[in-house]
């Protein structure tokens, strides 16, 4: 088996048609807030494309938490913005047994693309060695390749998200699985803080106060669960945990 680094759309499409094990990246920072949801105990994520069908979704299920952005901000009569370094101070009551309906400008509309693949994990940086081996796993159970899929800019395919390149590629490594499908001038050199920080959209981050986002989903290993697709629900994709991946 080999894994692919593939972004954006061109991604989620190979990893349908390949039948892969699709893994999307949003580095900055549905993939870390996914990750963090699930980590503090939430029981199912329903990751949906559009604001409306948030808010139907989320009428049809007992104590739902709305999650979610648009332009970065918290969307208004949502509990929570798309804010890691925010929900994983909550206390884990706060979280623990609850379903959770998130939507996001890019990485949501990349999750919900991939439907088809075999299996549709979510995985960055703060989850990177136990989503390669969870990815290492199902490749060789399913006997399929890995497509990673850096989200990037789902607005302009052209514009690759070098912070979705360089979480897509820790995973990657960490695969120990033959690696294709690189784009040849990125820099794999710098370390992940200098890239978040460095990136556009981690300026952009910085500039409209959500500097403990980008710091936070620098990090590495900080949480040990994987999301994974099980389902999908009024064209959302619903969400649960394969928690702590044994070597």
């Amino acid at each position: 088996m080999e894994v692919f680094v593939i972004a954006g759309k061109l991604g989620c499409e190979r990893a349908v048609s390949l039948g892969a094990i699709a893994v999307v990246v949003d580095a900055l920072r549905a993939s870390a807030t996914i990750t963090v949801l699930l980590e503090k105990g939430v029981k199912k994520v329903f990751v949906t494309n559009e604001v409306d069908q948030a808010f139907s979704i989320a009428s049809k299920i007992p104590n739902a938490i709305l999650v979610g952005e648009r332009n970065n901000i918290k969307i208004p009569g949502f509990h929570y913005g798309n804010t890691p370094s925010l929900l994983w101070k909550l206390p884990d009551s706060e979280l623990k047994g609850r379903s959770v309906v998130f939507t996001s400008t890019s990485g949501a509309r990349r999750i919900n693309a991939c439907k088809g693949a075999t299996r549709i994990l979510i995985g960055t940086s703060v989850n990177a060695s136990s989503t390669a081996k969870l990815c290492a796993r199902l490749a060789k159970s399913f006997k399929k390749p890995v497509v990673i899929i850096p989200a990037c800019n789902f607005k302009n395919e052209n514009e690759v998200s070098e912070e979705d390149m360089a979480a897509a590629l820790e995973i990657a490594k960490r695969t120990k699985l033959p690696l294709k499908g690189i784009i040849p001038e990125f820099d794999t050199k710098r370390g992940l803080q200098e890239v978040f920080f460095s990136c556009k959209h981690g300026k952009e981050l910085v500039s409209q106060g959500f500097k403990e986002d980008v710091e936070f989903c620098s990090k590495i290993d900080t949480c040990s669960k994987v999301g994974v697709v099980i389902d999908f629900f009024q064209n959302a994709a619903v969400l649960t945990s394969y928690g702590i991946i044994e070597t």
